[in-house]
């Protein structure tokens, strides 16, 4: 997580134009931000590449945290009833099945 601190923010409508280019702006706007906010980032510290595990903090008697559960929350609502993977790896994984979602 302090790699993650540290590094420069960029520009979300940077990686909007490398990463999810074609899809609708403004719904991965919202997207990137609310997963930010679950996570505590700032949305420009967040990378497409970033494990969604490595963004939690794990606690010593409970390998399941708070966060990861707002995450699953955001998940189930913005899929539209679409079938969920039983896993996504990386923000971006999570990102563009939501919007593939819309």
């Amino acid at each position: 997580m302090k790699e993650i601190i540290s590094r420069a923010e960029l520009d979300l409508d940077e990686i909007h134009a490398s990463f999810f280019q074609g899809h609708d702006k403004g719904r991965f706007l919202y997207l990137w931000a609310a997963i930010a906010k679950i996570v505590s980032l700032p949305p420009g510290k967040l990378r497409p590449q970033d494990n969604v595990i490595d963004l939690y903090p794990q606690s010593k008697w409970s390998p399941v945290s708070v966060e990861m559960d707002d995450l699953t929350d955001l998940v189930l609502k913005e899929s539209k009833g679409r079938e969920i993977p039983k896993e996504f790896k990386t923000v971006g994984a999570v990102v563009k099945f939501l919007l593939e979602s819309a």
